[in-house]
C-alpha cells in the first residue's frame, strides 16, 4: 500500500465537506482525485516570516511517487501585496521539477527553495484574493509569499489532490 491507502478522518471529511472543490480538482486533473494533504496557512499581522520560491511537487514525485496532482489555495481573508499574499512567476508549470535547496539567509516558513536558476522573480505577478476566492497550481509552478506587514492576519487554506 501507499501512505494515501489509509488517509486520516480530517482529510476525507474535509474533501467531502464541499464537493464543488472535489469537482474543480477533478476537471483540472482530467479524472477522478484523491486528497493527499492539506495546509492551514496562516501568516499574523506584522510577520517577518517569508515561503521562498519553490515547487510543491518535487518533494510529493521523490517521496510518494506523485506525479499529477494540483494544489487549491483557498483565501480565508483577502490576500495580496499588501498582506504578503501569493505570488507566481507565469509559465513556470511548463518547466520540470527541480529538487530543492536549504534556505538560510531568511525567516523561511519552510527552509527550502527552489534553486535561483529558475527563478526570474522580475516576471512575477502577485495574485490579488478576496476572502472565498480560489487559486490553483500546478506541482511544477513556481511560487512564494512575503511577510504580511498589514494590521490584519492572512489566512489561507492549501488543500492537495492528485490523481487517484
Amino acid at each position: 500500500g501507499t501512505p494515501f491507502d489509509k488517509l486520516p478522518a480530517w482529510i476525507a471529511a474535509w474533501s467531502r465537506v464541499d464537493p464543488a472543490l472535489l469537482s474543480v480538482a477533478e476537471e483540472l486533473l482530467g479524472t477522478a482525485v484523491q486528497p493527499f494533504g492539506a495546509t492551514y496557512v496562516v501568516r499574523q499581522a506584522g510577520s517577518t516570516w517569508t515561503v521562498s520560491w519553490h515547487q510543491d511537487g518535487e518533494p510529493w514525485r521523490r517521496q510518494w511517487g506523485i506525479e499529477r496532482a494540483v494544489t487549491l489555495w483557498l483565501a480565508l481573508d483577502a490576500s495580496g501585496p499588501h498582506n504578503g499574499g501569493l505570488r507566481m512567476i507565469p509559465g513556470t508549470h511548463r518547466g520540470r521539477l527541480e529538487p530543492l535547496e536549504p534556505v538560510e539567509d531568511v525567516l523561511d516558513v519552510f527552509g527550502w527553495a527552489s534553486p535561483a536558476a529558475l527563478v526570474d522573480a522580475s516576471r512575477a505577478v502577485d495574485l490579488v484574493l478576496d476572502a472565498g476566492d480560489l487559486s490553483a497550481h500546478h506541482p511544477a509552478m513556481v511560487h512564494a509569499s512575503g511577510p504580511n506587514p498589514s494590521t490584519g492576519p492572512r489566512r489561507a487554506l492549501s488543500l492537495r489532490f492528485r490523481a487517484a
